[in-house]
Parts: structure tokens; C-alpha cells; sequence
């Protein structure tokens, strides 16, 4: 349970950022505090932690210093360094310290607790009161004079700017600076850059002449104030030269660097060592700011020692490697991590940390060799072998096709030196492969006129070199031609429940289906849109509104809807719109963009976001987006922390005033690019771990641009059936049956690419679908014109309201005849087609018994309504008669009559009934034929003057006219 609670806030959380609103884990709880700040105990957690539950619990800190745990970063042995916060908090909110750190949720509830009951006490007024008893429950000494002043003041600062930035008060942190200022020194081994702030004699010691000849990466597993408070106190027995903070790259020196610093064991005595803050299992903390600073300071370390720069660790295998694993890398790599040197156990910076850009950085812009021709031929060396710490680059630049490239010889030191070719102009282009070793590579083919070729050997062991021919060629062993994919068929036309979705994959090029794509549909009456909570979205903008969809959020501008478009209505300044569209950062997935495009300024520019972290701001904080200007480039970033990076620039022109398809096809972390049906070349794009990918946004800048539809799917297996789901509960793939019978409810669309790249063309099947039954007919009436209460005759009939049903249509109707209302024992349900009148002779009738008509629609997906039955009719018999009494004649007198009616039979041979009908046929009095002697009824004056039938039993009735007292 405490592991899954702790994932799950990971999962919620993995997406916060510095300075953007506060989780709802946070909020939740604050609700119980009403009179605590808003935002502080978030501020606190961010600072300790980034809001990530603490992964590293079972890894030794690099300098010894306990590991924190939780959200809050406690420290449960805190040693004599530390406060006993877990323990001071414990006593404050009543929770035991193993009830505290079990999940999250408790985490924080019990901080906000304590200061809740430190607040009734000291009764804070202001915002540095309410820091102040926060730095109260943290696990760093109080200010005392002493050096360790220094990380209680950091700590201060930087839990003030993060509460300021996610929304709380200002609060002045100056009153808690340290008497002596801290200040830059231009002497013998200090930077002179870096801010001094020495730690104390007995944490190192001297290097006994031992001259400085490499530099040691660490991290320090917790905050930079908690490792800063670990670093000035003796009992720590550990210490680094330099210790560097996360947010903004605030740089201490804490050990001069003419002294062993005691940061890397045996290996103290000829290094230098610089603690980085943050985790290893969390890259947020590896900002940008952080690399920088770090790389500047290796620079300036590497002029004050005379170490070449180019002997920084920057092979593909460095961020997972540790020396005690495969011993490397080697000793003449003087910029490396602590996992990286021998007699180590620990593991920092780890497997975010990313060499290979550090290594640029601290190396710099190197120069590219620019190859033009439509074919050449690259030897290097030029005279074998190589040399040591070797960095060339050469970009390959053909006029027309795409660039081919074709091995001769090859031959680098195997695991050492590098051979890495790059899709495009520069490093950030899609990898095409990272070659080493004496093994002649297979051809590589690009996606463009463009190829970078970076070589890097290392401080040792040099090969022979390679030797590469280029040529432009159109199409060279490549599969041009397109898969196939299609919707299967149903068996049955009409859809009313969940159902299995076939389809049908085939590529005939050669080289084999890569990735299948669908979508579903569905049709609200006014449009056609997906369902984003299972994977589905799209908006073909057919609502007749002039406003945005729902789920769409108005980021900038004006944006107006109508004629199947969706556009802004001042294209001079830049717009934007955002949906909500979960789509993570990994797996198979499609996105789809129509629009067409006008230059309407200095700087026009479409820009297309998916896997987007936010609605809006800078680059969405984290996303993809490519980005269309006229002038005929297509750029692809990478936005992270609200930084892009350029990941390619595609030249292909885009047409004023044409309709433009861009399509994006995602495989793992691989996104392939097409443009009207153009494949444009794909990239390989590093994962996130803080963005989710939950929205879809649209931006345009100097231009009119109309989207005509949007929407994105998921991947499917090759060949295989989906599982469509219907209805509301839960909630379906197609939630709504069909608006009329004429408009499908649903549509299924598949998409297919190939190995080669080449992009299928959509298919799509509607969907009839209806899963509600018709109407029932409001009425039902024995008889053809009126509601008969008997009735004779050759045949029984009936009549009906019509039912409608608005998704299908009616069908046809069914009827049955039974005894007793609800039952269909006399005539079982038959089909009466779609009229609403229906009469059919009936045998094994009696006469004199009620019997009850029954109605019920069917629509055409098959569904029946309710059945709806008349209150009863007597049938009289074939003749009129309601039995057979045996009589031979029969006389009514007088007629016509006022109040009574006599009448007298001849040959009575048994009884039987006598009714007297109204012109509708409704009975106005019913009685029996005596077995003896005249029936006289009586009674009859109320009636209605007209005429009346007389129904006797086994004879033709007898009509008699009423007329007025």
C-alpha cells in the first residue's frame, strides 16, 4: 500500500514544474487549515523534493548525509548534524513518525498540522513569520553563529521565492542573512567566481603534493541547503570544493582548491569535487542553469590545471555505467562521475545526467566541415591512424534526393570512438546510428538532402579511421509504395451494444507495415468529435456555432467558428486555443492537422502543439511542436521547462491559400512526419518524466489560417480487432445513437504507415447505431375507426398510434390478440407492417368473451417497444350474434321506442346474450335471452336519440331508432 500511494502521487505530480500551481494533494489538505497560508507547505515540499516522492531512499547519499524521505524530504536519522524534525513533527500533529511518512497524503497533513499548533503558540502576523516557523519544522540547525548560518539562510530564500511563485506573499528574507557577508576572493585556490563559503578545517586536509589532474560529478541526494548544513559540521567528515544549487545555479566553493576535499574516497587526493543538487532519480533537479554553471566552472578549473576539456566522459554508455561494474570509463578521462572512479559503491550523477551535452557545453561550438556535391567521397584521416581526443563534424549536403551513404572501410575503437550520423544539420536531428568497432555498417539512407557525421574518439587506443561515399538518390532502396488499410465490414447494418471492430492491413512494398492507427467517432447532433478520456479526439468544426467547441479553452486572441472552419479573427497578432487531449509521451499514436494558410505579416507562423504539458504559456511549459512558416521550413522543437530545442528543419513548401494535411505518426518515443501525404523524415525524441502529454494546442502568428479538422488516435495491433464500446455507462467510444435516421452516430477511421515511411490513405466506415428502443404507440383501439367495446363480423380489427423512433426509424409494427390484458395467448405477435390499421379473421373465438388487442413498434436496429394493449372488446360472433341461444325469429316492439323495449322470441332453445349497441358500436345495455316468456329492458330513456342495434344471439341485428319522451 505505501508503494502504491507513492507512485500514484508521482503519476499526479510528475508534471509540476517550478512555479506553476500548486498539485491538489495540497490544496485537499489545506482546506483542514483554513488559517494557514496558502501555498507554504507546497513551497517547502517543492524545495526539498520537486513535489516527487523521494526514489532514492535504498541509495547511499554521495557524501554519506541520511537520505530525505517522502515528499517532504525528512531526515528519519537525523544524527547530530540534523534537527529530529520527523520527531518534533510527530509531537505536534500526534501522527507516530512511521504514520508520517507511510504515504503522502500523511506527509503533509502532518506538517501542516504542526505549524497549525507552533501558529497557536507564537501567533505569526506576517509572511516571514510564517517562514520562520516553517524553517521550524525543517531538519537544519537553527541560526547559531556558527557556518552551518549559511544553509538555514538558503533554505530560507528559496522557500520564499518558491512560495512567491506559486502564488503566496512576498516575504523578505534579508533579516535572516548571516552578520558576515559571503563575497568572491581573487586568490590562490579559489575560483573567484564562485561564492566563498569555506567549511570547516576538520573536513579536509592536505594533498600532500599531489597535483589536481580530474574533476568528480556528484549529487547530493537532498536539497543544496541540507547538503550545504551537512558540509559545515564536523561530524559530517565529508566535503566537496564546490556545491552548486538547482533553480538558478547559485555556486559556493566550500574547500580551496589547493586542498584534498573529502568527496570520492581514494581517490580525494588528485581531484576536485562538485556537488550538484538534486537527485539521481529525478532529472527536474538537472536544470539548464545547473549544467551551465557547472560546465563554465569545469572550464575554468581545466585552464587552472592544464586539463584538456576533451577528456570529459561522453560516450552513449556514461550516464548508465559505474566503474565497479566495467571498470571505465578509463583513467585518462579527467571529467567523469563519481559512479565512474574506482573503489566506489555509489551511482551519481547517474542516469539523467546527459554527458554527452555537458561535454558540448564545457567544450564548446566546434566547427562543421560543410561537403556540397551530388555525390563525394570522405576519407579520415587523412593519414592513419587518428588521433586521440579527436572532435570532427561534417555536414553532407546533396542538391536534389536524399542523402545515401555507402561504408568503403571502417575501423574505430571499439566502445571508445564514435562514429554518430545524424538526420539533418545539426545534433538535434533524428539519430540514424552510432557506429563503432571494425564491422562495416549497412548503407544509411536519410530522409533529406542532409546528413551530419560526428566523430569522437577518445584519450586512447586510436584506429584506422573510415572512408564513406555519398550520393542524391531518389527512392535508393527504398519501398515507395503506400500500405493499404481499410474498416471491416459488419454483419450486421445496425449497431446496439458494444462490438468487435476488424480491420484489414496490407503493404505490398516490401518493407512491412510499422504502425496501424485508428479513431472513433461520434455524432452529437451537431458534429462529429472522439472521446479524449479514452484516447480519442477530433473536431471537424461542422457545429453551426459561432463560438468555440467545449472542449476547447481560448488561450490568446479571437477565434470564430463556421463553414466547417475554426480561425482567428485577428491574424496581425498571435492567437492560440488549446483541448484537453490525454496523450502521453510514449506508445503509438497519430495527430492530424487541416488548415489552410495566408502570410499576413513580417513573421508568419502556424505552430502545431501536441503531447503539450499546459493550455498555454511558453511552449506549454513541456511539448512537441512544429512549427510552418511560408518561406518553406518546417521546425520541429522540443519544449521542456518552457525551453525549446530545435530538433529539425524540414525546407518544404508550404502553399498559400491550399489546403495543408499535416500528419504526425508516433512510435514509442519516434515521431514520423508527413505533409500532404509527404513523408518529411522522423525524429528521436527523449522522454520527459514531468509532462503527461495532455493537451492539443493551436497557435498562429502574421497569418490567416482556417483549421478544417483536428484529431489524434492511438495505435492498434497490425490485422486485429478493436473493442468498440457503446453508450454511457461507462462511458462508450460511440456515446450517441444516430441524430435522425439518416445521419450515422458514429464513424470508424484507420490509418496505416509503413517501415519505409510511406502514409496509407484514410479509410473510414459510418456506424448506424441505435441502442434505445422505439416509442410506444400512445394508444391502441379495438376496432378500425373508434375504441369498440364488441364487436362482430368476418374479421377482428384494431387501430393504433403511431410510435416514432428518432434514432432509426420504425421498422414495422407487431400485434397479438389475447384473453386477458398483456397476454398474447389467443394470437401470437405478427408482423403488421408499417400501417397503423391492421384486421385478419380469427378463428376459436367465443362469443361473448372480451378479448384485448396488443401493439408494439420494432425499429430498423431491431429493438422492440413496449407493448401497449386496449381495454377489451366483446366479440359477438361472424354474424352479429354473441352466441348461439338456438332462436328461430325474434320481435322488438315498439320501434321506435322512448324508455323501454320489448322482445319477444320464437323457438328458445337455450339462453344467450342480447346487446344493445350504439352507432359506434359501444354497448348501452347487455343482458340474456329468458329461457322462457319476452325480455322487456327498461330503463333506456337517457339514451341519445338515433338509431341502435339489437344483437341477439345467432341472429342478423336488428336495427331501432330512440326518439325523445
Amino acid at each position: 500500500m505505501k508503494k502504491q500511494a507513492i507512485l500514484f502521487l508521482f503519476l499526479v505530480l510528475s508534471k509540476a514544474n517550478f512555479g506553476q500551481p500548486i498539485p491538489p494533494l495540497f490544496d485537499s489538505i489545506a482546506a483542514r487549515f483554513p488559517n494557514l497560508p496558502t501555498g507554504l507547505c507546497a513551497a517547502v515540499a517543492f524545495h526539498q523534493t520537486r513535489w516527487q516522492a523521494n526514489l532514492d531512499s535504498n541509495q547511499a547519499a554521495c557524501s554519506g548525509r541520511p537520505i530525505p524521505k517522502g515528499i517532504l524530504g525528512w531526515i528519519v536519522n537525523p544524527g547530530t548534524v540534523y534537527r529530529p524534525h520527523l520527531v518534533l513533527v510527530s509531537e505536534l500533529s500526534g501522527m507516530s513518525a512511521t504514520e508520517i511518512i507511510e504515504r503522502p497524503e500523511n506527509e503533509v497533513f502532518a506538517w501542516s498540522k504542526a505549524l497549525d499548533s507552533l501558529a497557536k503558540i507564537q501567533q505569526p502576523t506576517q509572511s516571514e513569520d510564517w517562514l520562520s516557523l516553517a524553517f521550524e519544522l525543517s531538519e537544519l540547525p537553527r541560526q547559531n553563529g556558527s557556518p552551518s548560518d549559511w544553509a538555514a539562510y538558503y533554505w530560507l530564500e528559496e522557500v520564499a521565492k518558491i512560495w512567491r511563485q506559486l502564488g503566496g506573499p512576498q516575504a523578505e528574507v534579508a533579516y535572516f542573512k548571516p552578520e558576515i557577508p559571503l563575497a568572491g576572493a581573487e586568490r590562490n585556490g579559489l575560483d573567484g567566481v564562485a561564492t566563498w563559503n569555506p567549511s570547516p578545517a576538520c573536513n579536509y586536509s592536505s594533498r600532500n603534493g599531489s597535483a589536481v589532474t580530474a574533476v568528480v560529478m556528484h549529487t547530493t541526494q537532498g536539497s543544496f541547503a541540507g547538503a550545504l548544513a551537512w558540509f559545515m559540521s564536523c561530524q559530517s567528515q565529508v566535503s566537496c570544493h564546490y556545491l552548486i544549487r538547482s533553480s538558478d545555479g547559485l555556486l559556493l566553493q566550500l574547500v580551496n582548491e589547493d586542498v584534498k576535499a573529502w568527496h570520492v574516497g581514494s581517490e580525494n587526493a588528485y581531484t576536485i569535487g562538485i556537488e550538484h543538487e538534486g537527485f539521481v532519480s529525478n532529472p527536474a533537479w538537472y536544470t539548464d542553469t545547473m549544467y551551465r554553471v557547472s560546465a563554465n566552472l569545469v572550464q575554468r578549473i581545466c585552464g587552472r590545471f592544464s586539463m584538456d576539456v576533451s577528456r570529459t566522459a561522453w560516450w552513449p554508455w556514461s550516464a548508465q555505467t559505474n566503474y565497479a561494474q566495467n571498470q571505465r570509463p578509463g583513467a585518462c578521462t579527467r571529467i567523469k562521475g563519481h559512479q565512474h572512479y574506482p573503489n566506489q559503491t555509489h551511482t551519481d550523477p547517474g542516469q539523467h545526467w546527459n554527458w554527452a551535452r555537458y561535454a558540448d557545453l564545457i567544450q564548446g561550438a566546434k566547427p562543421i566541415e560543410t561537403l556540397l556535391g551530388s555525390s563525394g567521397t570522405l576519407v579520415f584521416p587523412n593519414q592513419a591512424p587518428y588521433s586521440n581526443d579527436s572532435l570532427k563534424q561534417w555536414l553532407i549536403r546533396v542538391p536534389f534526393g536524399r542523402v545515401n551513404l555507402q561504408f568503403n572501410f571502417f575501423n574505430l575503437e571499439s566502445t571508445w570512438d564514435y562514429l554518430t550520423v545524424y538526420d539533418g544539420s545539426g545534433v538535434s536531428s533524428p539519430l540514424l546510428a552510432q557506429l563503432t568497432g571494425n564491422q562495416l555498417p549497412q548503407s544509411i539512407l536519410a530522409s533529406g538532402k542532409e546528413v551530419l557525421l560526428r566523430f569522437r574518439s577518445d584519450c586512447a587506443i586510436a584506429g584506422q579511421g573510415f572512408s564513406v561515399s555519398w550520393n542524391g538518390t531518389v527512392g535508393a532502396g527504398e519501398d515507395s509504395i503506400p500500405p493499404v488499410t481499410q474498416v471491416d465490414s459488419l454483419t450486421q447494418a445496425w449497431i446496439s451494444q458494444d462490438f468487435s471492430q476488424g480491420f484489414t492491413d496490407i503493404d505490398s512494398g516490401g518493407s512491412g507495415l510499422q504502425s496501424t492507427y485508428w479513431n472513433a467517432f461520434h455524432h452529437d447532433g451537431q458534429g462529429y468529435y472522439g472521446r479524449p478520456s479514452l484516447g480519442m479526439f477530433a473536431d471537424f468544426f461542422d457545429a453551426n456555432t459561432n463560438g468555440l467547441h467545449p472542449q476547447w479553452t481560448l488561450v490568446a486572441g479571437q477565434w470564430q467558428q463556421g463553414n466547417g472552419q475554426l480561425y482567428p479573427l485577428n491574424p496581425a497578432q498571435t492567437n492560440s486555443v488549446s483541448a484537453l487531449a490525454p496523450q502521453g509521451t510514449q506508445g503509438e499514436r497519430y495527430w492530424a492537422f487541416d488548415f489552410v494558410m495566408y502570410p499576413n505579416g513580417l513573421q508568419p507562423r502556424t505552430s502545431l502543439f501536441w503531447v503539450a504539458a499546459q493550455s498555454g504559456g511558453l511552449g506549454r511549459s513541456n511539448s512537441m511542436e512544429l512549427r510552418i512558416e511560408p518561406s518553406g521550413t518546417l521546425r520541429v522543437y522540443r519544449w521542456e521547462q518552457s525551453q525549446p530545442q530545435l530538433l529539425a528543419g524540414i525546407p518544404v513548401l508550404v502553399q498559400g491559400g491550399q489546403l495543408q494535411q499535416v500528419v504526425i505518426c508516433r512510435r514509442d518515443s519516434t515521431y514520423r512526419f508527413y505533409l500532404n501525404q509527404q513523408y518529411l523524415g522522423e525524429l528521436a525524441v527523449p522522454l520527459w518524466t514531468s509532462n503527461l502529454g495532455q493537451y492539443i494546442s493551436l497557435e498562429t502568428q502574421d497569418a490567416v489560417v482556417a483549421f478544417e479538422a483536428v484529431h489524434s488516435g492511438p495505435g492498434r495491433q497490425n490485422n486485429s480487432a478493436v473493442w468498440v464500446t457503446t453508450g454511457l455507462f461507462p462511458i462508450g467510444h460511440l456515446p450517441n445513437p444516430n441524430p435522425n435516421p439518416g445521419q450515422p452516430g458514429g464513424r470508424i477511421l484507420t490509418l496505416a504507415n509503413d517501415v519505409a515511411g510511406n502514409l496509407s490513405s484514410w479509410n473510414q466506415r459510418d456506424c448506424q447505431i441505435d441502442f434505445t428502443p422505439p416509442y410506444a404507440s400512445s394508444w391502441i383501439h379495438d376496432g378500425i375507426s373508434s375504441d369498440l367495446d364488441s364487436m362482430y363480423g368476418p374479421q377482428w380489427q384494431m387501430h393504433w398510434a403511431n410510435s416514432a423512433d428518432p434514432h432509426s426509424g420504425v421498422f414495422d409494427y407487431e400485434v397479438c390478440l389475447g384473453s386477458l390484458p398483456g397476454q398474447c395467448d389467443i394470437m401470437p405477435w405478427i408482423s403488421a407492417g408499417l400501417n397503423s390499421i391492421w384486421g385478419q379473421s380469427q378463428t376459436g373465438l367465443s362469443p361473448g368473451q372480451t378479448y384485448y388487442s396488443g401493439v408494439r413498434a420494432r425499429n430498423a436496429a431491431g429493438m422492440l417497444g413496449n407493448a401497449v394493449f386496449s381495454d377489451g372488446c366483446m366479440w359477438l360472433g361472424p354474424t352479429g350474434g354473441a352466441g348461439s341461444a338456438g332462436i328461430a325469429r325474434v320481435w322488438v316492439g315498439p320501434n321506435p321506442f322512448s324508455s323501454e323495449l320489448t322482445v319477444m322470441f320464437e323457438g328458445i332453445k337455450a339462453a344467450g346474450p342480447v346487446v344493445l349497441l350504439d352507432v359506434h358500436g359501444k354497448t348501452v345495455w347487455a343482458g340474456e335471452v329468458p329461457l322462457q316468456g319476452n325480455l322487456t329492458i327498461r330503463g333506456l330513456g337517457n339514451l341519445a336519440e338515433g338509431v341502435y342495434l339489437l344483437s341477439v344471439s345467432g341472429l342478423s341485428g336488428v336495427k331501432v331508432v330512440k326518439i325523445g319522451l
